[in-house]
Order: C-alpha cells, then structure tokens, then sequence
C-alpha cells in the first residue's frame, strides 16, 4: 500500500514536492490530493499527477483521507494550517518558517508533540546536492577537519508571491 500525500501551496516550492515525490517515491507514495487558490499552478500540478483529487479549501483536503500533507503556502498561514493537519492525524512537511512569532512556533511544537505524528520542517539548503557533496567530502577526509565555515547565499529578488505577501511585513514576520 502506497502513502497518501497531500499538497497545499502548489507555487514554486510546492511544485517541485509534488514532481519530487513522483519520480523519487513514486513506487512508496502517491500524489493524491491538491489545494491552491491558483488555476494555473492547479493545472500544472493536475498535469504532474492527474489522477490527484482537487480541493478548493485547504480544510476539506485535511479532512481527505491522506497520511501525510506538505504544506508551501505564505509565511503567515504555517501555523494554523500546521495545527490543524497535525490535529487531524496527518503528518506534515511544513516549509519554513515554522510560524512568524515565537509563540506561533511553540504552538506548532505542542501540536506535534500531543499529535504524536511527524512534523518536518523544510529547509531546502539541508537536501542540496551541493551541500551534501561538501558534506561528503568532509566525511571521507577529503578536505580535512572543517574548523570555521562562513557561507552567504547570493541571489536575486524573490520570485513574485500570491497577493505580494512578501512584501507585506506584518505577513512576513510577527509584529
């Protein structure tokens, strides 16, 4: 029997779980359940996994039969959606960040903990290709023992978000 998984957030990064999910588990797990208030992110997703069900509400695909449910939607939203899914007997790939105020992560932790589920935080530097090769390099010797590492990620403006969230500071951090 295959894992249920369900996708709520289907921009960039969820995208990319759902093709992540198809080609690297796809004989574990099945993409089975999409919610996203973007028509074309739903077709592009629909056009991935096709026989994956589509909710309008992210509360009815909670309610749906899965065994565990990704979450890539704006900052703010982590929170509530996190205790919810955990609530409801899911467990959940929630992306970072776990909330946008201390308090809301504590809360997100105790749902976990009385949920007795698994919550995972996705932190996409921790899964690269080019961190795990210098990981590698440093496990086999290869560079020696590391004593110091200064690192600084360089890129571009932020992809455009749904309703510019991201430029709204109370949507990005606790005020």
């Amino acid at each position: 029997m295959k894992l249920r998984f369900g996708f709520i957030g289907l921009g960039a990064m969820g995208f990319s779980h759902v093709n992540s999910i198809q080609r690297l588990c796809g004989d574990k797990a099945e993409v089975a359940a999409f919610c996203d208030t973007n028509t074309a992110n739903l077709k592009n997703a629909l056009a991935a996994a096709p026989a994956a069900k589509v909710f309008r509400k992210a509360e009815d695909l909670i309610a749906s039969p899965l065994d565990a449910i990704f979450v890539s939607t704006p900052n703010f939203t982590h929170a509530m959606l996190a205790t919810d899914i955990l609530a409801a007997g899911k467990h959940l790939f929630l992306e970072k960040p776990c909330g946008i105020t201390s308090e809301e992560c504590h809360r997100v932790l105790a749902a976990s903990k009385s949920s007795k589920r698994w919550l995972m935080l996705g932190h996409e530097l921790r899964y690269s290709p080019f961190f795990q090769r210098m990981k590698d390099l440093v496990a086999t010797g290869a560079v020696g023992a590391p004593h110091m590492v200064w690192t600084r990620e360089f890129r571009g403006p932020f992809q455009k978000k749904v309703g510019d969230w991201i430029q709204d500071d109370r949507r990005k951090k606790g005020e």
